[in-house]
């Protein structure tokens, strides 16, 4: 397998990837690590020459050793040395990139929560997972997450979002879902039409959700937080996580979940009731 940085042609795969390894380890943790102590000849000057190559192809100054240029660097070099990984640990590696947000969106194997969509889309559900496909493979905006560990932020959630031109009126199609791996399961598909639901230009993907929130979904209570749109809250005792509210079969949750992996707490990210009902009617009057 051919790796295509300057200068680690005469090493054999395993040297090239210890050498990557430990460039990305002295990067993150510090080069006095004695795991990131070079252990070939000239290693420094490889080293040296690695991430000059990489520094040029992300666009990053010389001089740039700022925490966010450290991390680019050292998640290109874990790209790299992903690619040097056996092919018998190929899930694996495609894991820790997933993990690691790393993986391009083409890379998703795509799987589709059937029940939930045909909720909202009926018989029009394949048309609109065509569309997320295409969206998911070639986002105009996309946001991911990795673990959250302590960060109320959702767990291996990746969003993303794509203009559609219509004969009468352009719409935006919001797709969201969880990361498993390489697999990328859709759990919701949403058009958004820009008479309906106001954002501006320069909104970000969060902020577009929650105006979608406050359009179609209903104020509720959810860990003693209230609005249509809670961004982040803990649930108590009885409170649950998703699905429909008891008696009230016409409102969608849609957010995330998880269970924080200390204190056990569930959390929701993201979180609003959507109602279905008028959704629908608003997608009937744009003929979708």
């Amino acid at each position: 397998m051919k790796i295509m940085l300057p200068g680690l042609d005469h090493l054999d795969e395993m040297a090239r990837l210890g050498l990557l390894s430990r460039a990305a380890l002295a990067l993150t943790v510090g080069p006095t690590n004695p795991a990131a102590v070079p252990s070939l000849e000239n290693e420094m000057f490889l080293r040296d020459r690695v991430l000059a190559h990489l520094r040029a192809t992300l666009g990053l100054a010389e001089d740039d050793d700022s925490p966010e240029a450290l991390e680019k660097l050292s998640d290109a070099l874990d790209v790299e040395a992903e690619k040097l990984v056996p092919d018998t640990d190929e899930e694996a590696a495609l894991r820790r990139l997933s993990e690691k947000c790393l993986l391009t969106s083409d890379q998703y194997d795509l799987e589709f929560n059937a029940p939930l969509l045909n909720i909202v889309w009926g018989k029009s559900a394949k048309r609109e997972q065509k569309l997320a496909r295409q969206t998911v493979r070639r986002p105009h905006f996309e946001t991911q997450y990795g673990p959250a560990g302590d960060k109320p932020e959702p767990d291996m959630v990746s969003i993303f979002a794509r203009w559609y031109k219509e004969q009468k009126q352009s719409f935006l199609l919001f797709v969201d879902g969880s990361r498993y791996g390489a697999v990328f399961r859709v759990m919701h598909i949403w058009r958004i039409y820009p008479d309906e639901v106001t954002f501006r230009p320069d909104d970000g993907l969060i902020d577009i959700m929650r105006a979608f929130a406050e359009a179609y979904g209903v104020e509720m209570t959810q860990g003693g937080v209230t609005g249509k749109f809670i961004e982040y809250a803990k649930l108590g005792p009885g409170e649950p996580p998703g699905g429909f509210l008891p008696g009230r079969p016409d409102l969608l949750k849609s957010g995330f979940s998880r269970t924080h992996p200390v204190t056990g707490e569930v959390e929701l990210v993201f979180s609003s009731f959507i109602d279905v009902a008028r959704y629908k009617a608003s997608m009937t009057r744009h003929g979708a």
